[in-house]
């Protein structure tokens, strides 16, 4: 059973936005998502943010973003950033939930969820919205979809991509942390993390390594973790022995500079042969290690064979900050 955490809902997160000054709030106030944030250069009209597509001119307190990536828009509201809308999780979909994470914030603060696809973003609902900053990328596909359409964009408001290379909720956060202006937050959340982690890591007996990490877009296409990845880096922090068959094989990321690498099912056999696998499909939760267990070639590795085959909620491969949290929670009651 995986742990849930809600937006602002655990002790560490309260003490972490408390100590932030959002909104001209003392810690004593109750945190409004809707608020716009704040930081020494309050007064400051405009900032000035490197980006790899240059420096961009944004608002120096931003009232109005729009969050063209669905697995950005947490770290937003963690900031403190007025969100009026944000993508859904997947592409070409009609319509969109907000994630259980920052749901009650996202209803608080009155997002808009938009719809998008491989091509594009919706232009003309994104502009009704009356942004002041937008901020895409990340990633995977959104940040595909971000730099192809950044002009387009920016034809509406300033608008900040997240580059694929930031891979981490961390370098994520330290990015979109100088482009809000809300530096101050930054560093409180990665210390209530890696208190955590250090928690977690000192009560848990590790299944046998190394271990690696497998998730599935269909039933007969598989991908493992590269050591690029936030997941790979995660099961490190916490002691679990991630898997280097990706640097052992030489093996490329499915798309230049991914974190993940394509594994053929003749290739399972060989690659995937580590002592204990973690199982969970991509953007859904069709793949389990019950149902992956019942195919023939996956049934007869080491992990399977010996009982250390664990599920992972679907969006561990890229999980932001809450869903990092979850993960680790996850992680200690396999494992604690």
């Amino acid at each position: 059973m995986f742990s849930r955490r809600t937006l602002l809902s655990s002790a560490a997160l309260s003490t972490v936005i408390a100590g932030v000054g959002l909104a001209g709030c003392s810690s004593a106030d109750p945190v409004d998502p809707t608020a716009p944030a704040t930081s020494v250069d309050q007064a400051v009209a405009t900032r000035v943010v490197p980006t790899a597509q240059g420096e961009i001119t944004v608002p120096g307190t931003p009232q109005r973003v729009v969050m063209l990536n669905y697995a950005l828009t947490g770290l937003a509201f963690h900031l403190g950033v007025p969100v009026v809308g944000a993508t859904t999780e997947a592409s070409d979909v009609a319509t969109g939930e907000p994630s259980e994470f920052w749901a009650e914030a996202a209803e608080t603060a009155g997002t808009t969820m938009l719809t998008w696809t491989v091509d594009g973003f919706a232009m003309e609902e994104i502009a009704a919205l009356d942004p002041d900053l937008i901020v895409a990328g990340g990633v995977g596909l959104p940040w595909v979809v971000a730099t192809d359409n950044h002009d387009r964009l920016s034809q509406i408001a300033p608008t900040v991509i997240v580059d694929k290379s930031l891979t981490t909720w961390q370098e994520q956060l330290e990015f979109m942390a100088q482009a809000f202006g809300t530096e101050e937050a930054a560093p409180q959340l990665v210390t209530a993390f890696e208190d955590r982690i250090a928690e977690v890591r000192a009560a848990i007996t590790p299944p046998p390594g190394p271990v690696l990490a497998v998730t599935f877009s269909e039933p007969t296409k598989p991908y493992g973790f590269m050591p690029n990845s936030s997941l790979w880096q995660l099961f490190d922090q916490l002691g679990l022995d991630p898997s280097t068959v990706a640097e052992d094989e030489g093996l490329e990321p499915y798309t230049p500079g991914g974190d993940m690498f394509e594994m053929s099912m003749e290739k399972v056999g060989e690659l995937a042969d580590q002592p204990s696998l973690f199982v969970c499909g991509f953007l859904n939760n069709a793949a389990t290690v019950e149902s992956v267990g019942k195919d023939p070639i996956f049934s007869r590795l080491p992990s399977f064979s010996n009982g250390h085959a664990y599920d992972l909620p679907n969006w561990a491969f890229r999980a932001d900050y809450d869903q990092t949290l979850a993960v680790i929670d996850h992680i200690a009651e396999l494992f604690g």
